[in-house]
């Protein structure tokens, strides 16, 4: 098992292990601070509102709502394997909380190395107003996953001058967008 890569960096299955310990570390964060949480955000139930009007197949009012429709979509279909509604919100909340880890892990990475990257991903992981926002039945979470990811995808673009990075940044602004 290798655990030194090229220039002291750690081999590929290190830094694999670490990554999924800090992914792991932010979904149980939020978890926990949901689980202490003793009333849902302001707009969770407008939002859970709107995802039982989709599981209902009542697209008119899924899109007539001022809402974006992306984040309520999103619950109705994770509500199909989580029987309960404000568990399904949250979380999708929690998954594009751990996206958004995920995603400034890649930029760091990228940009300026693994342990930035590491450091940058841990405070994600913890940092209070991050696990605020992304573990309640708020579309935060999941906007700020799909924001990450637009911003990581847009550095390698433009860093690697490709278009197909270019493009998956544009899907992720378009679903940012939708939520």
């Amino acid at each position: 098992m290798q655990h030194e890569g090229i220039r002291g960096q750690p081999g590929p299955s290190w830094e694999r292990t670490a990554v999924i310990a800090i992914l792991g570390l932010a979904a149980l964060v939020r978890w926990i601070r949901w689980e202490r949480t003793e009333v849902i955000f302001a707009d969770g139930p407008r939002f859970l509102s709107i995802a039982k009007a989709a599981a209902a197949g009542d697209w008119a009012a899924v899109l007539q709502d001022d809402f974006h429709p992306l984040y309520p979509l999103t619950v109705a279909a994770l509500h199909t394997i989580v029987p309960d509604w404000e568990a399904a919100g949250v979380g999708v909340s929690i998954l594009g909380g751990v996206l958004a880890v995920a995603c400034l892990y890649g930029l760091v990475r990228v940009a300026f190395g693994f342990s930035p990257a590491i450091v940058a991903a841990v405070i994600a992981a913890v940092h209070v107003r991050v696990v605020e926002f992304t573990s309640d039945v708020q579309s935060e979470g999941l906007y700020l996953g799909l924001f990450m990811g637009a911003v990581w995808a847009s550095w390698r673009g433009l860093s690697e001058r490709s278009i197909r990075w270019a493009a998956v940044a544009g899907g992720f602004a378009g679903l940012a967008y939708l939520t």
